[in-house]
């Protein structure tokens, strides 16, 4: 038996490195790589989980599935091919099915990210940022009913402290150079606490 229900550190992006909730959409999970393991070794005869959404949610999820299967079953030569089992619709599901579910998870991950796409460059065409703009010198304001930022200029100080930036480096100062007055006067990114 294998379960996810632990925090665990992601060895993949999204999120490489951080401490996570299992999620289906996440291939990486200790669960789900101890079940692939076994049963690329083949031995084992049925595969039984609660319910394919729960199971995997991305298309690269059921990908490295149905390609662990494929190993699994090469690996038990002329025996039966491993059967996989839904608990929760109480039904057999085959090869085919879960070649066509990793075929539609791969169009709506890609649905999703035209439509994500379409929804920036709306909101850009409008003269409105999509999302966090931190930069130095700059802030944004939301208006009533309207998607994204409107980007305005900031505090006068922030303002000052770019055009110097520019200054200096077209007078030929290299980015080091640059960084260590900065530094010295304690001057912050917005984005992380320190000059990059």
């Amino acid at each position: 038996i294998f379960i996810d229900n632990k925090k665990y550190k992601k060895t993949k992006p999204p999120n490489r490195g951080r401490i996570v909730e299992p999620k289906g959409e996440y291939d990486d999970r200790p669960g789900f790589i101890g079940t692939l393991e076994f049963i690329e070794s083949g031995d084992i005869d049925m595969i039984v989980y609660y319910d394919l959404y729960r199971f995997g949610r991305h298309h690269r999820v059921l990908g490295s599935f149905q390609t662990s299967l494929d190993i699994g079953n090469r690996a038990r030569g002329s025996k039966e091919s491993i059967q996989i089992w839904e608990s929760a619709h109480k039904k057999p599901v085959s090869k085919i099915e879960l070649g066509i579910m990793v075929t539609i998870g791969q169009e709506e991950n890609d649905a999703r990210a035209r439509r994500i796409r379409l929804g920036k460059e709306g909101t850009l065409e409008h003269g409105r940022w999509p999302g966090v703009y931190d930069r130095l010198g700059y802030d944004t304001i939301r208006e009533n009913g309207k998607r994204g930022r409107k980007i305005i200029l900031g505090p006068q100080e922030e303002i000052d402290t770019v055009k110097a930036i520019f200054h200096w480096y077209d007078s030929g100062k290299s980015v080091v150079e640059i960084s260590r007055p900065l530094r010295a006067n304690d001057h912050k990114q917005k984005l992380d606490n320190n000059i990059k």
